[in-house]
């Protein structure tokens, strides 16, 4: 009967260096925030959320609305 469980192989020796897992993932902790944040119906996390006035608040949809008319009238101008 072998010393390992599961089928897994062991050679009794730990003199060889462990090798580390590899991701995919971006070595900087804000990717995850960022992905998230990347898309626009999200909302941010209440203790990342800065305070914002309500001028601004309004600015910054009106600034949405805006871009999103623009590229419907650009969707239908390039139609014709």
């Amino acid at each position: 009967m072998p010393n390992s469980s599961n089928n897994a192989v062991y050679n009794g020796s730990t003199s060889t260096q462990v090798q580390t897992p590899t991701s995919n993932l971006p070595p900087n902790h804000s990717f995850a925030i960022g992905r998230f944040l990347a898309d626009a119906e999200q909302k941010c996390p209440l203790g990342l959320n800065t305070v914002q006035s309500a001028v601004e608040v309004e600015a910054a949809a009106k600034a949405r609305m805006l871009a999103k008319l623009q590229a419907f009238e650009q969707q239908f101008q390039s139609q014709r």
